[in-house]
C-alpha cells in the first residue's frame, strides 16, 4: 500500500519562492532523519529556507517549526518558541507532530497557525483545543527519497571518521553476526529499563545535530547501523521508520505513551511489511 504524501507536497508548493524561517526540532538521530526529509521536501518544492534558533527575531515572517515528538509535556522546545512567536510571526506552520497536553497554548493559537499532526490522536486533540488549521498527515521522515539521500551523502568524505569514532567497541562491528540487534532507548520515554538486554541506543549515539549537513550525517549513520544488522529490535520510532524506508526487518515496540503504535498503524505498516509492531 502506497503511503500518501501529496497533502504536504501540495502545501509546500504554495510557498515556492517564498523565503521562510525554519526551526529544526532539536534532538537525536531520529530528529536528524526528520530534518533530512524536511530539507529534501523544501528543495523539491523550491522553498527557500533559513535555519533559525529559538531566539531569532521572526516578526512578520513565515516560520516553519520542525516536526517530531516535542509538543508533549515531556519536552519544552516547541512550546517555548511557540509562546514567544505566536503573536508576532506572520504565519506559523508546525510540521507533523505528536501532540499531547498543552491545551492552554493550543487554545491561544489563532488562524495564523497551521498544525500538521502525524497520527489521528494528535489531530483530534488539536481539533478539540485550538482554532488553528489542522491537518492529518505523516512524519516528515517519510518524505526522504533514500536513493537521492545516499547520492547526496557520497560527498561527505569525513563521514567514515565520524562513524568510526562513534562506533568504538564491538556491538555494531558484530551486528552482522547477531540474529537480532537491539537498538532500545534509555530515556524517559522507555516503557521498560531494558537492563537485561544487550542493547545500544543508536539514536543518541549518532546525535550530530539537526542543521543541514549535520542532520544528513547523523541520519546516514543511523541507516548504516541498521543496514549492517540482520534484524532490528527497537522502541525508537525513527529507527522503526528508517527500517521501513530501507524495507529492513524490524520488531518495533511501543514507547511509554503510545506514540509508536499510533504512527505504526497510521503510516509505517503502509510503507513496509518488514516492520512489525510487537507487544
Amino acid at each position: 500500500m502506497r503511503l500518501e504524501l501529496q497533502l504536504m507536497d501540495t502545501f509546500l508548493r504554495e510557498y515556492s519562492g517564498v523565503p521562510v524561517a525554519y526551526f529544526p526540532n532539536p534532538g537525536n538521530a531520529g530528529d536528524s532523519l526528520i530534518a533530512s526529509g524536511t530539507y529534501q521536501a523544501f528543495r523539491r518544492a523550491n522553498v527557500p529556507f533559513t535555519c533559525i534558533n529559538e531566539t531569532a527575531d521572526v516578526t512578520g515572517k513565515v516560520v516553519f517549526l520542525g516536526g517530531g515528538g516535542n509538543f508533549v509535556p515531556l519536552y519544552r522546545e516547541i512550546r517555548s518558541i511557540l509562546e514567544r512567536i505566536h503573536e508576532t510571526a506572520d504565519k506559523i506552520i508546525i510540521l507533523p507532530h505528536t501532540i499531547r497536553g498543552n491545551e492552554d497554548l493550543l487554545s491561544r493559537l489563532s488562524k495564523n497557525a497551521v498544525i500538521f499532526c502525524r497520527e489521528p490522536e494528535s489531530y483530534i486533540h488539536v481539533m478539540r483545543h485550538s482554532e488553528a488549521t489542522a491537518y492529518l498527515t505523516h512524519d516528515m521522515a517519510f518524505h526522504l527519497n533514500v536513493s537521492e539521500f545516499l547520492r547526496q551523502c557520497e560527498a561527505y568524505d569525513d563521514l567514515p571518521h565520524l562513524y568510526k569514532v562513534k562506533t568504538t567497541g564491538t556491538f555494531l562491528q558484530d551486528a552482522e553476526r547477531r540474529d537480532m540487534s537491539y537498538f532500545m532507548r534509555q530515556d524517559g520515554e522507555a516503557k521498560s529499563k531494558n537492563a537485561e538486554i544487550d542493547t545500544i541506543d543508536i539514536s543518541t549515539l549518532f546525535e550530530f545535530g539537526v542543521w543541514p549537513n549535520n542532520a544528513e550525517k547523523s541520519a546516514l549513520c543511523l541507516m548504516q547501523a541498521i543496514r549492517q544488522s540482520r534484524k532490528v529490535v527497537t522502541d525508537r520510532l525513527h529507527v522503526g521508520i528508517a527500517c521501513s524506508l530501507l524495507d529492513h526487518e524490524c520488531d518495533l515496540f511501543d514507547n511509554n505513551y503510545g506514540k509508536n503504535s499510533t504512527i505504526f498503524y497510521h503510516s509505517i505498516r503502509k510503507k513496509s511489511q518488514q516492520v512489525k509492531l510487537c507487544k
